[in-house]
């Protein structure tokens, strides 16, 4: 972009990062987020939730919540995709405790959870082998009128076959 003079905005950036996120390019990834934050382009959401997602799944947690503590202290909104994206590598990284915590954080940070979040969940304790605790959280979004979704419906039976739970759910 710059060879043809265009000037990158926010937009361009979190395309640019979250692809290089995506190739697991961390290093490209960081070096166009130090551009665009020293041309004065704030980081949106989106942003910060890629940079949250591509180092939990490089296996740095340590990086992933430090961007979620920098989202904060910019004053960047935070949505349910950065819960679910901090609570998914948490996952990830096998930290089902520090997945937990992050929800209970977010309950009280007064954002309550909602579809995407559930469907974390009971996909992170499927993959973990914890089919039950899954279902509790199946059963507890539909008595909170949160409706599954397809993405939820296929967490919860791909962990039921995965773990060989089929005779228990039915």
């Amino acid at each position: 972009m710059k060879q043809t003079g265009i000037i990158p905005n926010a937009i361009a950036y979190s395309s640019l990062i979250d692809g290089y996120k995506k190739k697991g390019d961390m290093l490209n990834m960081m070096k166009y987020f130090d551009e665009m934050e020293s041309r004065g382009i704030r980081p949106t959401t989106e942003i910060y939730n890629s940079l949250i997602d591509g180092w939990g799944k490089h296996g740095n947690l340590d990086n992933s919540f430090f961007y979620f503590q920098k989202m904060t202290k910019d004053g960047t909104p935070i949505n349910q995709r950065t819960y679910a994206k901090l609570i998914n590598v948490s996952f990830k990284n096998k930290n089902v405790s520090l997945a937990l915590k992050t929800c209970k954080d977010m309950k009280e940070s007064d954002l309550e959870p909602e579809v995407v979040v559930y469907s974390t969940l009971i996909d992170g304790f499927c993959k973990n082998g914890d089919v039950e605790t899954a279902e509790k959280y199946f059963e507890e979004m539909k008595r909170l009128g949160i409706s599954p979704n397809s993405i939820t419906y296929s967490a919860l039976i791909d962990g039921v076959l995965k773990n060989d739970q089929l005779e228990k759910s039915q």
